[in-house]
């Protein structure tokens, strides 16, 4: 039984460490790459397109004049407050505003 682990062991071995081999030796070539040429990265740097920042500069352009025309022609109160509410608000006015605790003051002077 010794002999027959002994040998099937030492098979798995012998053909593991010989896949191993093959795979450490052939991996790092294909892990080499040509590094990209200097065109191809000025290529990404620039736009292909001839009047991309003029296009980019009217199109800005036109997204400013469509928020100002939306500014002037919107209403002064775009919300409307029923008089209750602000009734309410004005109940509660007072209590936002913070108060001077008599311990706060002693904090300061020091």
């Amino acid at each position: 039984m010794k002999k027959f682990l002994y040998g099937t062991f030492s098979g798995v071995t012998a053909v593991t460490a010989l896949v191993m081999t093959i795979l450490s030796v052939t991996a790092p070539i294909s892990a080499i790459e040509n590094p990209p040429a200097l065109n191809d990265s000025l290529n990404s740097i620039y736009p292909r397109e001839p009047n991309f920042f003029t296009r980019g500069r009217e199109q800005f352009e036109k997204e400013i004049q469509l928020l100002l025309n939306k500014r002037h022609s919107s209403p002064d109160t775009p919300l409307k407050i029923s008089p209750e509410q602000q009734q309410i608000q004005e109940q509660l006015t007072p209590l936002e505003k913070p108060q001077v605790l008599p311990s706060d003051t002693d904090k300061s002077d020091s």
